[in-house]
């Protein structure tokens, strides 16, 4: 068995099971597949099945996004099967089970605490291409941030050490027919399984420092573009040696034929701060 050939769908490792997911996309006839039958492959024995799913089925769509958190699938928007318009909803898929997967929505809705401070978020508006990135953290309520450099030392007001008792997907740009291309960034907080939201983030982006200054702030609006978090970014510096041969063109050619050897050192210091 293998699944039918397609475009904008995910596939989706899950560490806890070693298998991979295959969820939704279209073929070039403009065809969705549905999120009824899932296909998965199993690592091991390097074969493909299909598990029927249960539970409120989501629409089908492409271009979305899946995030696996422990027997968890995360998915969030995506283009409708029209391709007139895109979706902002977020589902669930349960894959514990090997023999019958659930599916059940997130309804996203703003909430307040008792001094009116915002909480939850609502959804970030229906879009298509955007990444979702899976960072490990803990979440400084006094700064409203999620602190992901998992080394840094403890600073009054400023930083806390940080752990990893904390479950984060951050969405960023995308786009949608109505919007275009974007550049707004969102943190689903998925640490607890029973209280899935959307969580309020400051201006997420810092300047980098690079060698010809810093970078911009913000990044321009973009779809189908892709992101990745390290854990543990520490300076480094590299020293590679490169070793030339003279040719008939060098100016240091003897009537001997003699080569000679160049070498060359290049210091490259690299120097990353994860701060949120």
């Amino acid at each position: 068995f293998l699944p039918p050939g397609r475009g904008g769908a995910t596939i989706t490792y899950c560490k806890d099971l070693n298998k991979l997911y295959l969820l939704g996309g279209a073929n070039r006839k403009g065809e969705s597949f549905d999120m009824k039958q899932i296909s998965v492959f199993n690592m091991e024995s390097k074969k493909w099945g299909t598990v029927s799913a249960n539970g409120t089925i989501p629409d089908p769509r492409s271009g979305h996004s899946t995030i696996a958190v422990g027997t968890k699938l995360y998915m969030f928007g995506g283009m409708a099967r029209t391709q007139d318009h895109c979706l902002d909803d977020l589902y669930v898929l349960d894959v514990s089970n090997n023999n019958s997967f659930i599916w059940s929505k997130i309804i996203g809705k703003t909430k307040v605490d008792t001094t009116g401070k915002i909480i939850h978020n609502p959804p970030p508006s229906a879009r298509n291409g955007h990444t979702a990135t899976f960072v490990p953290g803990k979440l400084n309520d006094k700064q409203n941030k999620i602190m992901t450099n998992l080394k840094a030392t403890v600073e009054e007001n400023n930083t806390v050490s940080v752990g990893t008792n904390g479950s984060f997907i951050f969405i960023f740009g995308g786009g949608s027919p109505t919007t275009g291309p974007l550049n707004d960034m969102h943190i689903l907080d998925v640490t607890d399984p029973d209280d899935v939201h959307w969580r309020p983030f400051d201006n997420p982006f810092v300047q980098a420092a690079t060698t010809i200054g810093p970078s911009s702030a913000i990044p321009l609006p973009r779809e189908m573009h892709s992101a990745v978090f390290f854990a543990d970014v520490t300076p480094a510096t590299t020293t590679a040696t490169i070793s030339e041969n003279d040719n008939e063109n060098s100016n240091n050619s003897n009537e001997d034929g003699e080569q000679q050897q160049e070498t060359t050192t290049v210091e490259n210091s690299i120097s990353n701060n994860l701060s949120n």
